[in-house]
């Protein structure tokens, strides 16, 4: 049987042709999940309790997790451009969404934490922060590993995480996190003034 069609012979054909409608679908879906989060009883609930100060966490450039480059990267090592874009559209809608809220709630300190361009810079410039690896993770292969798949005894994990800017697949190490919370700590100084 000869193949006439692209789809039936390539089966990352379709897969390729329908993930620009599925990333377009996703944020669609994301913003408005940012919009009905910021507008819904958890703001209100939280707000009526006596919350104040509220602070919520942008996404993480997405692009540049190790598993998104072993998924997604087509074979490059960088970070994926796409996917980081679709965080920054995500972020820019938090932002806005935060500041509606704030506007609609002069006395409530809500504060977007930009985890964001932190860990860009981890990732872009690992050595500024006495990392060695960015791109690979330290457990298992270092490309998708998560969860119970990685722990201290698990096959190929390094021996000393320190090193590394991930633990897994999409999480940072603790010594990353460190980095990470030195950052997130600057920008919330504004919820404890």
């Amino acid at each position: 049987m000869a193949c006439t069609k692209p789809s039936k012979c390539d089966p990352d054909y379709s897969l390729q042709r329908e993930q620009p409608r599925t990333r377009q679908i996703f944020l669609q879906e994301a913003s408005s999940e940012v919009h009905r989060i910021f507008a819904s009883d958890i703001i209100r609930r939280l707000y009526s309790l006596g919350a104040r100060r509220i602070g919520v966490t942008s996404l993480p450039p997405m692009g540049c997790l190790p598993a998104s480059v072993t998924l997604f990267g087509g074979g490059n090592a960088g970070c994926v451009e796409r996917l980081n874009n679709d965080s920054l559209a995500f972020n820019r809608k938090l932002g806005a969404a935060a500041d509606a809220v704030k506007r609609r709630r002069p006395d409530l300190k809500l504060v977007v934490f930009d985890i964001y361009q932190p860990l860009l810079d981890l990732v872009n410039n690992p050595t500024s922060a006495g990392f060695f690896e960015s791109r690979r993770a330290c457990c298992g292969t270092g490309t998708i590993e998560t969860s119970v798949l990685c722990h201290q005894g698990a096959p190929g994990t390094c021996s000393n995480a320190t090193g590394y800017v991930f633990w897994d697949g999409f999480h940072p190490t603790d010594a990353a996190n460190r980095e990470l919370a030195d950052a997130l700590l600057l920008q919330g100084l504004q919820l404890i003034a």
